[in-house]
Order: C-alpha cells, then structure tokens, then sequence
C-alpha cells in the first residue's frame, strides 16, 4: 500500500469514527425526545391564579371562594371586575357583567333543575328586565318600569302569551 493511500484510509477511518460518534449521540437524542412525552409530568395544583399585566395591575384570576365555589374573574384597567363566574356551592352556574362602577348589570344562571334565566339591570342596580324558562319549557319575562311591572309568559304549546300588568316589586 502506499503512502498516499494509507493516508486517505487513516483519514477515511478518523471521519467515520467522528460520523460513528455523532450518529450515535443524535439517536441517544431521539430516544430521549421520544422518551419525554411518556413521562408523566406533575400537574400544577392551585387554589388560585393571578393573571396582571406588564405594568403589574390584577386583570383577573382563577380561584376559590372560601364556601369552595370555583370563580373566574376578569378586571378592566383598573382592577375592578368586569367580568365575575361561579359556580355555587349547589352546582348553579352564574355569569354576572358589571359596569365599570361595578353595579352588576346583566346575570345569566341556571336554575338547579336546569333552567335559565337572565336578569338585566339600569345603573341603579335594580332589575328591569328578568327572563328565563321554565321547568315546563315555557318562556316567561317581567319588565319593570315607572309604571309598574308587566309579566308575559308564552307556553311551549302555542298559546297566546299571558300578559298581567302589576305594581314593581323590589
């Protein structure tokens, strides 16, 4: 052999031992990339999150009430909620938005048996307008004025809606 081409085998050899060598780091590479997504990983427990902006102002949160009752709360600029979820101890759902003097103008909620109602409010907080289902299927709606209250109720099977005029409650 000569010279010349012992010196390209000696070269030959060194590249495949250095390609040997980076072959082998990328599988050992692969195998742990495969690896990690079957590892389990903890989870994040929490009673509560914090959600603040870049300038460090409560925008919202994810929490616990101390009955237990999960909330979601979202706050405009300047911390006050604008947005306020629960879900009541007994399992009712309720999604109140509120102005931003924070009188809660509209709640959306069912009922426990199921049925849903919402109640729409003026700046006063009290309630103008309240409707929902109910159990039997029929829509039913109160609306409050200054010269009282009127009530429809519209059954599921057609009728002609039933209209009662009243005195407000409040």
């Amino acid at each position: 052999m000569s010279a010349d081409t012992e010196a390209r085998v000696t070269s030959l050899e060194r590249r495949v031992g250095r390609l040997s060598a980076l072959v082998a780091v990328l599988a050992i590479g692969l195998a742990i990339a495969v690896a990690w997504h079957f590892v389990p990983r903890p989870a994040l427990d929490a009673s509560r999150f914090m959600l603040r902006d870049s300038v460090g102002t409560w925008r919202g949160a994810l929490m616990l009430r101390e009955d237990g009752s999960p909330v979601i709360r979202l706050n405009d600029e300047r911390s006050r909620a604008r947005l306020y979820g629960v879900v009541t101890p007994d399992g009712r759902p309720r999604l109140r938005l509120l102005d931003s003097t924070g009188v809660s103008r509209t709640v959306l909620e069912l009922e426990s048996d199921g049925t849903p109602s919402v109640r729409l409010s003026g700046a006063d907080g009290h309630s103008l307008v309240h409707a929902g289902v109910d159990s039997s299927g029929s829509g039913w709606a109160e609306v409050r004025g200054t010269g009282g209250a009127r009530e429809v109720h519209a059954s599921r099977s057609g009728g002609a809606p039933r209209n009662e005029n009243r005195p407000p409650r409040r």
